[in-house]
């Protein structure tokens, strides 16, 4: 996701090495931070919550939410509320690891045909049991092309139909094999809706006006718009006697100006955020909270954008991943929120199947700031002083900086950059249209991996459908072996194909990882127990961890 959506054999695929790998990629110059990311960063240790708190202050420092719709939610600021209203059949844990939530199981009777065992003796906050009709609904709401949900690209057309079989019980049926439609059932996609509530308000559901229907710990109570959002907690929650819940209501505000953030938390106006700007971490860290790195999917990355021009060019798109200055941007830009990545799905990403990710990671080589190499990649491109315009936008972390120190690695190395800075409205149509990117070669945009599975986010890059592939890349090879890991019902066969198809697209450099962002949160000096791990605080009730200290 700008996040960008809103914000995807071994004979045959030695010789496709030969063949796609022509040509530098990354430096293997030896830097500092070539032992860096060897591991998935682990979920920060926090202050005990160990007594009530009747309410925390939450800011939403990417500002105010669209909707509390489930089927339409889209970014950030959404989906740290939705989380706590809303359950989906999957639960993600902090560690990514999944559990069952409102689904108690499910089975794979073919290769495209699922059984989903729903939770019996589960309310909606109105009082009304929730039963499998509600369950098939949701699944066919939230996967119906006309609610625009993003939730549903990630399948790729993949899914067919939910039908009730029995009062808890629903069959899934699939267009063809998906190995992350289950995974993907811990995001909105599979978060669980009353049905009467939702046809009996139609478009006005999720919106300030109605809220939204839902079984989680927390229940909607208001929505001020330009102001606030408050929720409180839902005494007939399920799942109440494994989490004390100390925490009795929330208060969401919407404070968006850097500066105006900080002094909020710094005076104890507001309790805590996510994803806390680097300009304010200096001032934060001496402010008697707790200022943690949690893990994260996230990843700042340039993005060709493009069929035609430069961006086009492997050997340009090569040179510019020379022109970063790495360890640079993660120290100066970031101030230590940032870490450098060998890849576009990095630790954080891997979730099962460790061992085989990390012994392929551990074969790329670190990105260091090479000019001498970038220099001889542009004359190997065949275009004579390139000149390649890069989209940034007034609220990407450091694209300036960025830009500014590649522009003039640029010079030296024979290629011109430039720096086209555009408001939010301008950049977000970058996404849904071919026709406003055309005059960018690349897009420096924030994105990540949905799920901590690292084939859920090449699909969406690197597959010729994929609904991140602002480019069209299309190398047949990679779409060979991330639609034979789709496929597969082996975990570890399924790891090995996407790690094959990770080295192709890290040669080919169609999207060009810069750092990875950690989830970056404050909690006030009176505040404890939040376990800051991102995706799970968009999908996952991280407030019933919550409480005072």
């Amino acid at each position: 996701m700008f996040r960008s959506r809103r914000l995807v054999l071994a004979p045959i695929v030695l010789a496709a090495l030969a063949v796609a790998g022509c040509g530098a990629s990354r430096s293997t110059v030896k830097s500092s931070v070539s032992n860096a990311t060897l591991a998935p960063t682990a979920v920060p240790a926090v202050p005990a919550a160990t007594k009530p708190l009747s309410l925390l202050n939450w800011n939403l420092d990417f500002g105010e939410p669209l909707t509390m719709d489930s089927g339409k939610v889209v970014d950030y600021d959404d989906q740290f509320v939705l989380s706590n209203l809303c359950e989906p059949l999957e639960e993600l844990l902090p560690s990514g690891k999944v559990v069952p939530d409102l689904a108690t199981s499910i089975d794979q009777t073919s290769p495209t045909t699922y059984i989903i065992h729903v939770r019996q003796g589960v309310k909606f906050w109105n009082g009304q049991a929730m039963t499998a009709t509600d369950v098939a609904f949701s699944l066919e709401r939230q996967t119906n092309p006309s609610l625009g949900s993003y939730y549903i690209l990630l399948l790729d057309g993949a899914f067919k139909s939910a039908t009730a079989t029995g009062p808890y019980t629903v069959k899934v049926q699939l267009t063809r094999p998906s190995s992350i439609f289950v995974p993907l059932l811990v995001t909105p996609l599979g978060m669980v809706v009353e049905k009467s509530f939702v046809q009996a308000h139609g478009s006005s559901y999720g919106t300030p006006q109605v809220g939204p229907m839902c079984t989680g710990p927390y229940k909607f109570v208001n929505w001020t718009p330009g102001q606030s959002i408050t929720i409180k907690r839902f005494p007939g929650w399920w799942n109440a006697a494994s989490h004390q819940r100390l925490t009795a209501a929330a208060k969401f505000v919407f404070i968006g100006d850097t500066n105006t953030s900080t002094e909020a938390l710094l005076t104890g106006e507001v309790d805590g955020e996510f994803l806390v700007p680097a300009p304010s971490v200096p001032r934060l860290r001496t402010a008697g909270g707790t200022l943690v790195n949690g893990p994260s999917t996230l990843i700042y990355a340039l993005t060709a954008g493009t069929t035609t021009g430069p961006a086009a060019n492997v050997k340009i798109r090569q040179a510019m991943a020379q022109l970063v200055d790495y360890a640079g941007v993660a120290s100066s830009q970031f101030l230590g929120t940032a870490e450098v990545v060998r890849a576009l799905s990095g630790p954080n990403t891997w979730g099962t199947q460790r061992s085989t990710y990390e012994s392929a990671y551990r074969q790329l080589p670190a990105p260091v700031e090479d000019i001498a190499t970038a220099r001889k990649l542009v004359k190997e491109s065949g275009i004579k002083h390139p000149v390649v315009d890069v989209a940034t936008t007034t609220v990407s972390q450091g694209a300036s900086e960025l830009l500014d120190q590649m522009a003039q690695a640029g010079k030296q190395a024979g290629i011109t950059i430039v720096n086209r800075v555009l408001s939010v409205g301008q950049f977000g149509t970058l996404f849904t249209s071919a026709a406003a990117r055309k005059p960018y070669a690349f897009i420096y945009q924030e994105a990540g991996a949905d799920i901590p599975n690292p084939l859920e986010f090449y699909d969406q890059i690197a597959l010729p459908t994929g609904g991140e592939n602002y480019d069209s890349y299309d190398n047949p090879t990679v779409t060979k072996l991330l639609d034979q890991a789709n496929s597969s019902t082996d975990a570890s066969t399924r790891a090995s194909l996407t790690v094959q198809a990770q080295k192709l697209i890290t040669q080919d450099e169609p999207w060009i990882p810069v750092v990875a962002p950690y989830l970056a949160t404050y909690l006030g000096k009176n505040v404890g127990g939040l376990q800051a791990s991102e995706p799970y605080v968009m999908y996952s009730p991280w407030l019933i961890d919550v409480g005072a200290r």
